[in-house]
């Protein structure tokens, strides 16, 4: 039997199969989906990398914070009906992070990119690493387009663990 696959999160407030918890780090599947309500937060932040996760998950007294993963986060498609609205995704900023958020919106349409923007970018650039340029063909990345493709073809890797701002 192929195990669900499971997305680590922390909430400050949930109810779990009717008790109320607080400060709660657990994991999120589709098999357990159902049991977790977390209807007293005011959103949720997906972030890309584990580090950023635990800082986050630290600092978080309203959302549901959820490691995505990376990739694995495209997975998220069967959970984001029990995601509390807004939902935001912050990802490195690279070819990959875009590219992520863009996968992501394509199914959960009311997701709003956070700190991928060209601000959060020309803020940071002292902290970017040289990746391989890549210049096509491009995946859909919605509203960060222009950023994407020039991250892309530019070869730039901001890792958000670099961003000290808060979404």
């Amino acid at each position: 039997m192929e195990r669900p696959v499971e997305f680590r999160f922390y909430a400050p407030i949930c109810v779990y199969m009717g008790t109320r918890l607080t400060d709660f780090h657990s994991v999120l599947s589709q098999d357990l989906a159902e049991r977790y309500a977390f209807t007293e937060l005011a959103g949720t932040l997906i972030v890309e990398n584990l580090e950023t996760f635990h800082v986050e998950a630290a600092g978080s007294r309203d959302r549901l914070v959820l490691w995505g993963g990376g990739w694995k986060a495209v997975l998220l498609r069967s959970l984001e009906c029990v995601l509390p609205r807004p939902i935001l995704y912050w990802g490195d900023i690279d070819k990959e992070g875009y590219e992520i958020y863009g996968q992501l919106k394509s199914f959960v349409t009311d997701i709003s990119p956070t700190l991928m923007d060209r601000p959060t970018i020309e803020g940071h650039l002292d902290f970017a690493i040289q990746k391989e340029p890549f210049f096509g063909p491009f995946r859909s990345a919605y509203e960060l387009q222009a950023e994407y493709q020039e991250i892309s073809q530019r070869g730039i890797c901001i890792e958000q663990e670099k961003i000290h701002l808060r979404p």
